[in-house]
């Protein structure tokens, strides 16, 4: 991921190991989510195709689970199907379960899924960094700025 991709290895490297979050995981903590990852990962490489509803099913959602999150999968909704993102992310089952039916603004993190594979950053109005960057503007005015 760092040939272009999600972080910098200036953030990997130094920025990182600096949060309080990292320092508070310990080495068995790391060594079974690691675990955990190989195990998610097996059934995907180079050249296997995966649509985005096997992608999410069979590595996006257990991942985010392993690490602790509850998920709101994507929710039918009177706005346009393009508004709607894959996902919502809340801290814990309680946070989730004890919010009201507008849940996006209580939401921690908005998730979008996509393919295995699919560059996530073609130059088009579709492209899903240009989704994902919507999203994230109607969850912001939608929790009146509570996510960003």
């Amino acid at each position: 991921m760092l040939g272009g991709g999600l972080f910098s290895g200036s953030f990997l490297n130094e920025g990182l190991p600096e949060l309080d979050e990292w320092k508070a995981l310990d080495d068995a903590r790391l060594d079974a989510l690691s675990t955990t990852l190989d195990q998610l990962l097996a059934p995907f490489g180079p050249g296997i195709a995966r649509d985005e509803a096997e992608t999410e099913r069979l590595l996006i959602h257990p991942l985010l689970e392993a690490l602790g999150w509850s998920i709101l999968p994507q929710q039918k909704t009177s706005k346009r199907r393009e508004d709607v993102p894959d996902g919502l992310l809340f801290a814990d089952a309680a946070a989730l379960a004890a919010k009201d039916s507008a849940r996006s603004p209580h939401a921690l993190v908005v998730q979008e899924s996509k393919a295995w594979e699919l560059p996530l950053d073609r130059g088009t109005p579709r492209a899903p960094a240009s989704q994902a960057l919507r999203y994230l503007r109607l969850a912001e005015a939608n929790s009146r700025g509570a996510v960003r």
